[in-house]
């Protein structure tokens, strides 16, 4: 029996876009079966990508600009200027991203949102009048007073007359124990007390500027840029997976498939706070279509199988290299390897079956 399998990946970060990802898992697809129908749709959640993923659905032109880093280093940075002329997307990752800085480089103490606001200044020279932001990927923690500061008082004020869509992939506050510091401050390379150095920091940026957006749902994304877009733009935020699969008419293609796969680098517990596995499942269950994630690396796989994913596969064993894991040549096999042992009936209990 053909069956219609549809490919919906984020990237692994630092060794495989989406699109390398979605084809290497439809190559092993395909060397399993030929009676399959498969549909690539490579997305992201507002992190690495999310430019890529828009590009694919609207048409637009890549632009680049000249900003500093997360470390003030010189640095080359591209956003995507859609159709219209007036909408640049832009990604945080691509001015101040954890990986344009090495493991060492890491530094939230340090890290700055300064060439975010550089080129939010250029973009808008460019004649941008509307900005989607991606949230997903900074280095930083400064809650985007590097932004405002690079952006100045008379390009505040023309910035402050645009429109902003930002696009998050998790929901945590601005500070507190579920804050953009205490949970993701270590993994930018802060230490325990460098955590709560930031956490107090951030609180007291809030009370500077203003409690109102402290605790919005993705306030702390990006080390705080989530608000600072709120509090000083008056933007609004969406969960960026839920607008790509919107803008990408996910759902009719869902209707259509007898099983979903879908991909990322790490499946833990962030993964059900909004990122692309968890918003691909949220939406197939509501028509009973089986999605099954595949990831570099896996964690809290009770919690991820209590939340209904079809089955967790992670495409290396425990004793792999992690250096050997970041390289895209790898990693593409091993995804490729793993969906050619897929067993697509087992998952399948719909339509028929």
């Amino acid at each position: 029996m053909i069956r219609s399998i549809l490919i919906v990946p984020d990237s692994l970060k630092g060794s495989c876009s989406a699109q390398q990802a979605a084809n290497a898992i439809a190559e092993g697809l395909w060397q399993a079966s030929h009676e399959l129908i498969l549909k690539k749709m490579p997305l992201a959640d507002g992190g690495e990508g999310t430019m890529e993923a828009i590009r694919s659905i609207c048409g637009g032109e890549y632009k680049t600009t000249a900003v500093c880093d997360p470390l003030r280093r010189k640095h080359t940075a591209r956003y995507l200027q859609l159709p219209d002329k007036k909408t640049a997307v832009i990604e945080v990752a691509e001015t101040c991203g954890l990986t344009l800085l090495s493991q060492e480089e890491r530094d939230p103490m340090r890290a700055t949102t300064s060439g975010l606001g550089e080129q939010l200044s250029a973009a808008y020279r460019d004649g941008n009048r509307h900005f989607i932001v991606g949230l997903g990927g900074s280095a930083t923690c400064d809650a985007g007073a590097g932004m405002i500061e690079a952006i100045g008082g008379n390009g505040f004020g023309e910035l402050l007359n645009c429109t902003y869509t930002i696009l998050c992939d998790v929901n945590n506050p601005l500070y507190g124990k579920d804050g953009a510091a205490c949970v993701f401050a270590p993994q930018k390379g802060a230490n325990t007390e460098e955590v709560k150095l930031l956490d107090d920091y951030l609180r007291t940026f809030a009370r500077l500027h203003g409690e109102k957006h402290a605790f919005t749902p993705g306030a702390g994304a990006a080390g705080g840029l989530g608000y600072a877009f709120l509090t000083f733009f008056h933007a609004h935020l969406y969960s960026g997976i839920d607008y790509l699969l919107h803008l990408s008419d996910f759902d009719r293609r869902a209707k259509e498939a007898d099983l979903i796969v879908t991909a990322e680098g790490r499946s833990d517990k962030q993964t059900l706070s909004g990122k692309v596995p968890f918003g691909v499942l949220q939406h197939a269950k509501q028509y009973s279509v089986p999605v099954v994630v595949m990831a570099g690396e896996v964690r809290d796989k009770e919690d991820l199988s209590a939340a209904g994913f079809a089955d967790v596969l992670c495409i290396n064993t425990s004793d792999t290299d992690k250096r050997l894991i970041m390289q895209e040549t790898y990693a593409y096999k091993q995804l490729k390897n793993c969906a050619r042992g897929l067993s697509v009936e087992k998952y399948i209990t719909r339509k028929g079956t």
